[in-house]
């Protein structure tokens, strides 16, 4: 086992729903399940905490919930997640049924396995933030609510692991939702900022009345002008 830093986040948890934008990869009906995920913003206060490699030792083979972690090529960016999931009791062909988690596992028909090589668990912590926490998209806070930014990962089968997404959500409660099919584009454009002025005159509007809702202030970012 090796010990590690944690950064422990927090992220925005409104919903707020919006039309795609121009240009991006549209799915329509034919979209798969989303799993919504907040964005991560390092904070001040790290934990240390072991991590356990899964080929080098499995959790115990019982019901429970853990930490896992796994590192993976993402629609462009090398980046890390860190997520909670539960065991679930699964089938095992002729050999008595065994505890795993479901996403990042395969059975091929002979056996079952992690498709992850890098996978690592760790026990629960108080600690541990609700949804995943991503080290390698380097988002900003919102220009607007100063709140971090919510990543939703689309991925191309039901049920798919993080490794196997083909999209990417990104948005706050006064950023419109858009999706992505690379990452460092989604990154480059959500961390481009409107002139300071700009932003306070939106700002400015909203307070005064003259624009009809918060959501107004994020049309220069749907346009690519700001995040």
């Amino acid at each position: 086992m090796t010990a590690h830093s944690h950064p422990v986040e927090e992220a925005a948890n409104q919903r707020v729903s919006a039309p795609q934008a121009d240009g991006l990869s549209p799915f329509g009906s034919s979209q798969q399940a989303v799993s919504p995920v907040p964005a991560s913003i390092p904070s001040a206060d790290v934990q240390e905490r072991e991590w356990t490699l899964w080929s080098d030792q499995r959790p115990p083979n019982a019901r429970g919930s853990y930490r896992y972690r796994a590192s993976f090529p993402f629609l462009g960016l090398d980046v890390t997640a860190e997520w909670t999931e539960e065991m679930h009791l699964c089938g095992m062909g002729y050999s008595e049924s065994e505890w795993w988690p479901l996403r990042p596992c395969h059975w091929d028909g002979y056996r079952r396995y992690i498709t992850n090589p890098t996978l690592e668990w760790s026990p629960l912590q108080a600690y541990d933030p609700d949804g995943v926490v991503w080290h390698g998209l380097d988002l900003l806070p919102c220009p607007f609510t100063g709140k971090n930014p919510t990543i939703e990962t689309y991925g191309q089968y039901i049920g798919a692991p993080l490794w196997r997404s083909e999209a990417v959500g990104i948005w706050s409660p006064a950023v419109p939702k858009r999706r992505w099919t690379n990452a460092k584009a989604m990154v480059d454009a959500w961390n481009t900022r409107a002139p300071a002025q700009a932003i306070e005159a939106r700002r400015a509007e909203t307070r005064s009345g003259s624009v009809a809702d918060e959501s107004a202030v994020a049309k220069p970012c749907a346009q690519g002008d700001a995040a």
